[in-house]
């Protein structure tokens, strides 16, 4: 008798991090870190305070240029080398971020901020921003259009003409997120995005970044809150002092001495 053999899951590594270190003057903030990103994954990264996680994301997208170290992207089938870049061409090569403080253009509308994002997608430049031309037009209401999926997505397609700083915490959360999705990257940088949020936010929040992985974007999470990790990671690095300590499954970190120790307490 014939008996299928269930296939196994169809890897790619989409993003390749090896021995990246960042030090400043003479602190090292990240010493060493290596890791794989699978495709359509969410990986987490936790760790007390302190243990180098912003730091971490501020190297993937640019803002800060590694010390030593490589993050090596998979682009159209190729490596490519994010190193030495800047970060709005880091953001042009599919990666995208939230950050742990909002970070929002608080006079403008809700659409104006996502359509903001959607601008590294575009091609109008200066002289036709200052004369329109037709086909200036029509990419601009390609945006708006665009920006206005995005905000659907998000739950925010009823507040897209109120100003940015007047919507709730939770909604300004989500806005950022629209704003980074308007970028269409391949990986969205999700730097705690469920602090400050009520138990209901989170839950909405939760259903969210699941949504956004079934869109087929790989999503990296930074978050201190636990059970939302577990709930939601594929694959987990724990880092302390600016190093990782442990990497693998939820089933795996839970229950590693070292983690049990540097992070979710005796």
């Amino acid at each position: 008798m014939f008996t299928e053999v269930p296939q196994a899951k169809s890897v790619m590594t989409l993003l390749t991090v090896q021995k990246l270190t960042k030090t400043f003057g003479g602190l090292t903030a990240v010493k060493d870190i290596s890791f794989e990103l699978e495709k359509n994954d969410i990986l987490s990264v936790i760790g007390p305070n302190g243990a180098g996680k912003t730091t971490l994301f501020n190297m993937l997208t640019g803002i800060y240029q590694p010390t030593e170290g490589q993050i090596v992207l998979q682009k159209d089938g190729k490596p490519c080398t994010l190193q030495g870049l800047k970060s709005h061409q880091i953001n042009q090569k599919g990666l995208a971020r939230t950050f742990q403080n909002i970070r929002l253009f608080n006079k403008m509308t809700v659409l104006e901020n996502v359509m903001v994002g959607r601008h590294v997608r575009t091609n109008n430049g200066l002289w036709a921003i200052l004369i329109p031309n037709q086909k200036a037009r029509i990419e601009e209401e390609e945006t708006i259009e665009q920006a206005m999926e995005k905000l659907e997505f998000v739950g925010l397609a009823d507040k897209v003409f109120i100003q940015a700083d007047s919507l709730s915490y939770g909604d300004q959360r989500r806005l950022e997120i629209a704003r980074a999705l308007a970028t269409d990257p391949t990986i969205l940088l999700l730097d705690e995005p469920a602090a400050g949020m009520n138990p209901q936010e989170k839950k909405q929040l939760i259903g969210l970044i699941r949504r956004i992985q079934e869109t087929g974007v790989t999503i990296i999470l930074i978050e201190h809150d636990m059970g939302l990790v577990m709930n939601i990671s594929d694959h987990i690095v724990v880092m302390n002092f600016g190093q990782k300590i442990c990497e693998g499954t939820p089933e795996v970190v839970r229950e590693n001495p070292e983690v049990i120790k540097a992070y979710l307490g005796a």
